[in-house]
């Protein structure tokens, strides 16, 4: 890789994106770094282990809840008021959201990643061209993104249904706790298994992914203003209340004492 030294300042603006600090972002780190098999060799078994952990969690979590053939449904899904459903539904959605800046970032840093910097504990940026085929970028992003996205997405289906199924408050509660730590359990590994050396890299590199002309710019940033302060959260209360009372109201799964007329 041609590298060069660049002060500190230097295009550190719009265009420059960080990878995250996790078992998926320090393998598309080394891969872009080195090689795709000294990911697969320093970062392979971190990756493998958090998409087994996160893929087995949300399979036998799921396979866990009742068959709505075997049991009543009211007895399932309607012991719990609705607004503690709304609540608990959209306190798990809105957290669970937040991981898909990272995944997207993530995407576009295997995909279309031009540059990179990194940062020394002392002195100027060290500045790098990223040279990789684009089949060698399809194989990273297929391994550490498309496998997020898949797990995350498990998660999510798992999550909701288990946290409208649960019987008790308590229950409720403690899904919606434990499924959080499913989904961050890439984190976990990172920190427990990741070496010190790749940690610091991954947290000092930013990453060139192309720039747009003025215009544009304005105009993304006038819409991320926007849906941040007007749209996101209605849109995911309008997500969460389909889903609770869409399930509560709805026929031939609707609870005792409560239909759509009320």
């Amino acid at each position: 890789l041609a590298r060069n030294l660049v002060d500190d300042g230097e295009d550190d603006g719009e265009g420059w994106l960080d990878q995250a600090e996790n078992a998926y972002g320090a393998f598309i780190h080394v891969a872009l770094h080195h090689s795709l098999w000294e990911a697969l060799t320093k970062c392979g078994p971190m990756l493998a282990a958090s998409i087994m952990v996160q893929t087995v969690f949300s399979y036998e979590l799921v396979y866990s809840l009742p068959s709505i053939n075997q049991v009543k449904y009211e007895e399932v899904l309607c012991t719990i008021p609705p607004d503690l459903q709304l609540s608990a539904v959209g306190v798990f959605i809105l957290l669970m959201f937040n991981n898909i800046p990272s995944m997207y970032h993530a995407g576009q840093i295997c995909l279309r990643s031009c540059k990179r910097k990194t940062k020394f504990a002392t002195g100027p940026f060290e500045q790098a061209e990223v040279r990789l085929s684009v089949w060698m970028r399809l194989v990273v992003f297929t391994l550490a993104v498309l496998t997020e996205i898949a797990t995350w997405s498990a998660i999510l289906t798992t999550g909701v249904l288990f946290i409208l199924t649960s019987s008790t408050v308590e229950l409720l509660v403690r899904s919606t706790v434990a499924i959080m730590f499913v989904q961050n359990v890439d984190e976990v590994v990172f920190d427990a298994c990741c070496s010190s050396d790749i940690k610091d890299k991954v947290a000092a590199t930013k990453y060139k992914v192309g720039e747009w002309d003025g215009r544009v710019k304005d105009k993304i940033g006038t819409v991320q203003h926007v849906y941040g302060m007007f749209i996101h959260l209605p849109l995911i209360t309008a997500i969460v209340s389909s889903l609770v009372y869409g399930i509560r109201y709805s026929p031939p799964f609707q609870c005792p004492g409560e239909s759509s007329s009320e």
